[in-house]
């Protein structure tokens, strides 16, 4: 099957998100270390064989990197009996992931220090890893490290209230003060906005993250990235800093919050008494076999994440030392490429609701009054040109991109351990018709 020039153009958009949606954004060695560090000889990219699957923050804009020259596919896409895609099709996507990646004379922003891309197809998958984990010490990306997803979180936040609403423990329509009455009170427009309209970016909440994060000062001062917050904190701190954009539910309105998706977070606490990570592991992780995921409630442990990086004034600043507590519900997930491509596949699948109407209510998409790029979102989810769902994330010290096409059964994803670093989507969709393949 190959895909069309108009599904080429919807997944050229998704990837816009990474520009446009991310969430606040660890790590081999101390995660504690705040300078720049030099860039070691960029390894080669590294495979590993892996079975086909079953049937914001906003970061800063980076500069493009120079296009590759893929070499041309052949007819038809070939595959490895591990169920990878091969031949000149898959070299192509290399030599695409590779020109990711930083080189001595191509410093940042321009390049990552290490990235994973993966997709899955129904002719077979691609999946790679280049570049490093850890400038430091040269130790290179493999295929199943764990990254980073920002606000890609928020997909697993609305899955895991629809859950709730099936089980009749919520109504994404109750009032924010059915759950959270003291918080409600001190929020402007409390005691009107509904669950629904925090998780559609529609009840008007102001946000946090430029304030509380300022860049370039967060990446060298410790006592900024590294600091914990409560959601309460967070949410109090917008209440008295940030204005309301808009009274909730305002006809035609729209803004992205991470605020609501922290106050989310703390409804799923409060109606299962549960904490937030126990609630997706339960719920989600478990359920699927997503063994590397986990919230990030603090900066992440020795080995819990690849190491994060971020570029200033030529060089990467090692940003693994921040504190994820800054994001939560919103943006503080970390797993590995294929644990992201089992949950989005198991998304569109339906596997992860009892009804058809929950997957239903999260793809029903509210206008963002965007011309182009996103110009719906629905519960935690984004919607593009072509039937193309998606979401993209990132931190201080990582990027992500996530797309789902469901009419192609086509999933991607993109995750690089830079907060200065995305894809660039026309590059990728250049190569995406032949490397689906027919």
């Amino acid at each position: 099957m190959r895909l069309t020039k108009r599904s080429i153009a919807a997944l050229s958009s998704i990837l816009m998100l990474a520009f446009l949606l991310v969430a606040c954004g660890g790590g081999r060695g101390e995660p504690t270390a705040f300078s720049s560090v030099p860039p070691p000889p960029i390894p080669t990219a590294t495979t590993e064989p892996s079975q086909p699957s079953p049937a914001p923050t906003e970061s800063p804009t980076a500069t493009p990197s120079s296009p590759p020259s893929p070499t041309a596919p052949t007819p038809e896409t070939d595959v490895s009996q591990s169920g990878l895609l091969t031949g000149p099709t898959a070299a192509a996507m290399e030599d695409f992931l590779i020109a990711q990646v930083y080189t001595p004379d191509d410093p940042p922003p321009r390049r990552v220090p290490g990235a994973v891309l993966l997709v899955d197809t129904p002719a077979g998958r691609f999946l790679e890893a280049a570049g490093v984990a850890d400038l430091a010490s040269g130790e290179p990306v493999t295929v199943d490290d764990r990254f980073e997803i920002g606000s890609i979180t928020k997909l697993f936040t609305a899955v895991a209230l629809l859950q709730l609403q099936e089980e009749g423990a919520l109504s994404l329509d109750d009032p924010l003060a059915r759950w959270l009455p003291d918080l409600a009170a001190e929020i402007p427009y409390g005691d009107e906005m509904t669950l629904r309209q925090l998780a559609t970016h529609t009840a008007g909440l102001g946000d946090y993250e430029r304030d509380l994060y300022p860049m370039p000062q967060a990446l060298t001062n410790p006592s900024i990235l590294g600091k914990a917050y409560t959601p309460t904190e967070l949410v109090r701190w917008v209440a008295e800093n940030k204005p309301p954009l808009f009274p909730s539910g305002a006809s035609g309105r729209w803004m992205y919050s991470n605020t609501g998706y922290v106050i989310l977070g703390m409804v799923l606490e409060a109606v299962t008494g549960q904490p937030l990570g126990e609630i997706y592991r339960e719920r989600i992780f478990e359920l699927l076999g997503m063994e590397s995921a986990i919230l990030l409630e603090d900066a992440p442990a020795v080995g819990e994440t690849v190491r994060g990086y971020n570029a200033m004034t030529g060089e990467y600043v090692d940003a693994t030392g921040w504190n994820p507590s800054g994001a939560w519900a919103s943006g503080a997930l970390a797993m590995n490429a294929p644990d992201l491509v089992r949950f989005a596949q198991a998304l569109a699948g339906g596997e992860l609701f009892q009804d058809p109407q929950s997957l239903a209510q999260m793809t029903d998409f509210v206008s963002t009054g965007q011309p182009r790029g996103f110009t719906g979102y629905g519960l935690g989810l984004a919607q593009l040109a072509g039937g193309t769902w998606g979401h993209a994330g990132g931190t201080p010290g990582f990027g992500a991109v996530l797309l789902i096409r469901p009419d192609e059964g086509v999933t991607a994803v993109w995750l690089g351990n830079s907060g200065s670093f995305n894809v660039n989507p026309e590059e990728l969709s250049a190569l995406v018709d032949g490397w689906i393949g027919e």
